[in-house]
């Protein structure tokens, strides 16, 4: 049995059909279940080939706050399990998810699969990739 669920949520559709995978996995359970967004912080990337620099992250809006704490809440319902646990972090989610996952010495981390295109990939990575590589424990990446 998993006792412990670190779900990474971040608006997108797989994100929804990972909360929706979580909660068929923690359902009829005592587990426990953490549910994380992880807002980027303002930041750049330089690109030293390209004698330059990518913003990856403007400063999180009062908008994009309440956005996200509008998408917890709606997670939140739709779990409806006894067991859940809610935060919000602020961070790069690759690394925020995995030292949540480190910390709360969870047993299985639930993310869905986010469809960037090529470029921004190869320029900001993969942050289920990253998650699958880093993190210390098995990791589900819901598509």
């Amino acid at each position: 049995m998993l006792g412990h669920i670190l779900l990474a949520v971040d608006g997108s559709p797989n994100s929804r059909k990972a909360a929706d995978f979580a909660r068929t996995l923690v359902q009829g359970t005592t587990s426990r279940l953490t549910v994380v967004v992880a807002l980027e912080p303002p930041g750049a990337t330089v690109i030293p080939a390209l004698d330059g620099m990518v913003f990856t992250a403007p400063h999180p809006s009062v908008q994009e706050l309440a956005a996200a704490r509008d998408m917890m809440d709606e997670i939140e319902r739709a779990l409806s399990h006894e067991h859940v646990a809610m935060r919000l972090e602020v961070g790069q989610a690759a690394e925020v998810v995995c030292r949540l996952a480190e910390e709360l010495g969870v047993d299985l981390v639930v993310l869905g699969a986010r469809g960037r295109n090529p470029v921004s990939r190869w320029l900001l990575g993969s942050v289920s990739r990253r998650v699958t590589e880093h993190a210390p424990c098995p990791v589900t990446v819901v598509r």
